[in-house]
C-alpha cells in the first residue's frame, strides 16, 4: 500500500468513528489548512478527506479533539507523565504512542461542556480538548519515526475521562507560581504583556475586550487574562466596575 494510500485509508477509517480529521504538514505537527478553525465546529466530509490527500498525498493526519469528535485527550511526554498516571490512576482505555510519550484517548463529557486544552498542569501532561487536536497513526514524527497504535480505537473502548485531570489538583509549587502571577498582575507588574492604563471613557469596553482576546489569543492562563483586565479596568479614566 502506497504512503498515500495508507494515509488516506486511515483517515478515511477515523472519520468513520465519527471523529474530525485534517491533514498536517509533511513529517510535521503543523496544519496544511490556511484555517482550521472550521473543523473545531464541523466534521470533513469522506470527499473532502479524499480531496485533501489527493492535493498532499504524504500529509500526516490530525484527530481534532473536543465536543465536534466526542473526544478528550491526555498527551503523555516521558517519564513524568507516566508517573503522574500511575499515582493518580488511569481506566483502560484507547491510547497511541508517539514520540516520548502516549496519547490517551478519553470521551468528552458532551452536553455542551467545554473541555479546554492545557500544557503542563502536572509535569508531564497536556490536555487536548475543544480547540485542539493530535497527531494521530500513522503519521510521521518530526525524527522519523512513525505514530502508532497501541489500544486502536476499533478494538478498545474509549473510557469517561479521570475527574482528577480537570480538579486543578495542582503540585503545591505550580500553585504556589500561579497565585504568585496573579499577584503580579494585580499589583500592576507586567509579566507577559504591556497592560494599558488611563483608557478614557468611550474607549474601554472595546479595548478591553480587544485586549482580552490578544491574550486568550496567545495561550495565556484565563485566570491571569482575567486579573490582568481587572487591573486595567480599575485604572480606566474613570475606572470600570468590575
Amino acid at each position: 500500500m502506497t504512503q498515500k494510500a495508507e494515509m488516506l485509508s486511515y483517515a478515511l477509517r477515523y472519520a468513520e468513528l465519527g471523529w474530525g480529521v485534517i491533514p498536517l504538514r509533511n513529517k510535521d505537527k503543523r496544519p496544511l489548512l490556511q484555517s482550521w478553525a472550521k473543523y473545531q465546529q464541523e466534521r470533513a466530509d469522506e470527499e473532502q478527506i479524499k480531496r485533501w490527500w489527493e492535493k498532499w498525498p504524504d500529509a500526516n493526519i490530525a484527530i481534532v479533539t473536543g465536543q465536534v469528535s466526542g473526544i478528550v485527550v491526555i498527551d503523555v511526554d516521558g517519564p513524568e507523565g507516566l508517573k503522574i498516571l500511575q499515582e493518580k490512576g488511569i481506566p483502560n482505555t484507547v491510547v497511541a504512542k508517539t514520540g516520548k510519550g502516549y496519547h490517551y484517548y478519553f470521551k468528552h463529557p458532551g452536553g455542551g461542556t467545554e473541555i479546554r486544552s492545557f500544557t503542563r498542569r502536572f509535569p508531564g501532561l497536556d490536555l487536548r480538548g475543544d480547540g485542539g487536536y493530535v497527531v494521530a497513526p500513522p503519521s510521521v514524527h518530526p525524527l522519523g519515526h512513525r505514530y502508532e497504535w497501541e489500544n486502536p480505537p476499533w478494538t478498545s473502548s474509549l473510557a469517561e475521562l479521570p475527574a482528577w485531570i480537570l480538579q486543578g489538583d495542582e503540585p503545591e509549587q505550580e500553585k504556589e507560581k500561579k497565585e504568585r502571577e496573579i499577584r503580579e498582575v494585580e499589583q500592576g507588574q507586567k509579566p507577559f504583556t504591556v497592560i494599558p492604563l488611563g483608557i478614557p471613557e468611550g474607549q474601554r469596553n472595546d479595548t478591553l475586550f480587544r485586549f482580552a482576546c490578544g491574550l486568550v489569543g496567545k495561550g495565556y492562563d484565563p485566570v491571569l487574562v482575567e486579573a490582568a483586565v481587572k487591573h486595567a479596568a480599575e485604572h480606566c479614566n474613570p475606572p470600570l466596575p468590575k
